[in-house]
């Protein structure tokens, strides 16, 4: 038979008190160095922890059991934790019953445990009444034919805490969409510490959108990846990765996703993110490689209303080796740009590679400290198309061609800072290792840029207090004394190498 966990309640000093999903509870008053159990009648129901402790699809002490019971039982929230020896898979041969009560799925007890769909169903999902966290799990191979969340889908509010999602699909037929090829949320969307990987949304006669991730409200990601996921739709494609509204966004990598349109190439936007929304959102502290979309190779960032504009801050950003269109493309936005990087991406025909803006709500509150090194394809940095004629940003930004300079007041032109570029990598860092571009010694970008007094977002000139890797800044890089800030997403916090060994680990060279 399922078995209800104790689960705690509001207890006095000294106890340690427990209460099932019915109206018996327990009270363990702890001694040192024994304990005594004590019986006590409790009326009225409580939240409840149910334990699966077997694989099996269904059955007792199955997950599907429990996910039935948490949904029989009063007063949620409830819990499913695991008694399961390490790397457990639970392979669904159906899809799991709809959650409809506030629910957290924890893994953590379980280390290595994978809920697999078996290329066949989607294994979650809950409905409006409800609420879902996943914890500590991996869930796989996940299929929804309907388009909607290949591994989960959700109508209501989702946290996501050391989830692994891969190999999901969201497929259509016909002229209908998919959308999230992993996720599909229709409320807030909260995800830390996790991983959305090689998922797809794919519409053969339709829209295709957020090839691991589409949220219908906000989302919040921190210290997450998403690697090599597509969005493929015949009328448009949008978000290879993710597509939201708002989104508030840090210490996150996006590699290798696409977002592709066989049969119009030009309507594919976003390779990595799309985010549309009238109010603001934030990037910051990430790093995008390898991501491809005609519109957007990386990121686009538009309103979500006709004639509305959108506030963007985008700061301590690496974009480097994105193609097929501007890596960063921006409508009718008032936004932030500091200390981002920009190298080596790459367009079609005569777009900007780094960054393309639009419309006549186009303003810059703050464009400092941006490093828009050579291109990978010799195409122009930066573009513009039907911008107000009285346009203009702000200073200390270090630019390889003279396409950017339309933006930016008494920047600097370098021509030839591609030589003193020593990489894309990973440098060691001592809080987290986002990929950054990294510097020889002689290099104009450090110590270049406007400190402030004190560094902060505030000033239009002021470098960010911190470096895409949490580093402080300013510190000094080139060894002469005196403590500035860099230009670009990294803060060199010694002097700069004059070499490199050919061999050092290089995700771009």
């Amino acid at each position: 038979m399922h078995r209800p966990r104790l689960t705690s309640f509001p207890r006095a000093a000294g106890t340690r008190c427990h209460r099932p999903a019915m109206s018996i509870g327990r009270c363990l008053i702890r001694t040192a160095p024994a304990a005594v159990l004590l019986s006590l009648t409790i009326a009225g129901a409580s939240a409840a922890t149910f334990v699966v402790d077997s694989t099996a699809d269904a059955g007792s002490g199955s997950l599907r059991a429990a996910i039935a019971s948490a949904n029989a039982s009063p007063a949620p929230p409830h819990r499913v934790e695991f008694s399961l020896p390490p790397n457990s898979t639970i392979l669904l041969a159906s899809p799991l019953p709809g959650i409809g009560v506030a629910l957290t799925i924890d893994g953590s007890a379980a280390p290595g445990l994978a809920i697999d769909g078996a290329a066949a169903v989607r294994p979650l999902t809950a409905g409006l009444g409800a609420s879902l966290s996943l914890r500590a799990l991996t869930v796989r191979n996940g299929l929804a034919p309907d388009g909607l969340g290949g591994c989960v889908r959700t109508d209501a509010a989702l946290v996501l805490d050391r989830v692994v999602l891969e190999r999901c699909v969201a497929s259509s037929s016909g002229a209908g969409p998919a959308r999230g090829g992993a996720l599909w949320v229709g409320g807030v969307l909260l995800m830390t510490a996790s991983t959305i990987a090689d998922s797809r949304a794919v519409a053969s006669g339709g829209a295709a959108v957020g090839g691991a991730a589409h949220g219908n409200g906000s989302a919040t990601i921190e210290r997450s990846m998403f690697r090599g996921n597509l969005a493929s739709g015949t009328t448009v494609a949008v978000g290879g990765a993710l597509n939201v509204g708002s989104l508030s966004m840090s210490r996150s990598q996006f590699i290798g996703n696409r977002a592709e349109n066989p049969a119009i190439p030009e309507a594919a936007h976003a390779g990595a993110v799309r985010t549309s929304t009238d109010g603001s959102s934030t990037i910051r502290q990430s790093l995008f490689f390898d991501n491809s979309a005609a519109q957007g190779a990386a990121i686009e960032v538009r309103p979500l209303s006709f004639g509305a504009t959108v506030a963007p801050t985008i700061s301590n950003v690496t974009l480097a080796g994105n193609h097929g269109g501007p890596a960063l493309a921006l409508t009718d936005a008032v936004v932030q740009l500091k200390n981002n990087s920009f190298w080596k991406n790459a367009s079609r025909d005569a777009l900007a590679a780094h960054l393309a803006i639009e419309g006549q709500g186009m303003r810059f509150t703050a464009a400092s400290n941006n490093l828009f090194a050579a291109t990978g394809d010799a195409r122009p940095a930066c573009a513009s198309n039907d911008v107000p004629a009285d346009l203009s940003g702000t200073q200390y930004n270090l630019f390889a061609d003279m396409s950017c300079s339309f933006i930016f007041d008494s920047s600097f032109y370098t021509p030839d800072i591609g030589r003193f570029i020593r990489g894309l990598r990973r440098t060691g860092s001592t809080y987290h290792d986002i990929p950054v571009v990294d510097f020889f010694a002689g290099a104009r970008a450090l110590d270049s840029g406007q400190n402030a007094l004190p560094p902060g977002e505030d000033s239009p000139l002021a470098c960010t207090a911190g470096d895409a890797r949490d580093e402080d800044r300013p510190a000094d890089g080139d060894a002469d004394g005196i403590a500035r800030c860099d230009i670009g997403a990294l803060e060199l916090q010694h002097e700069a190498p004059l070499f490199a060994d050919d061999l050092e680990p290089m995700l771009l060279r």
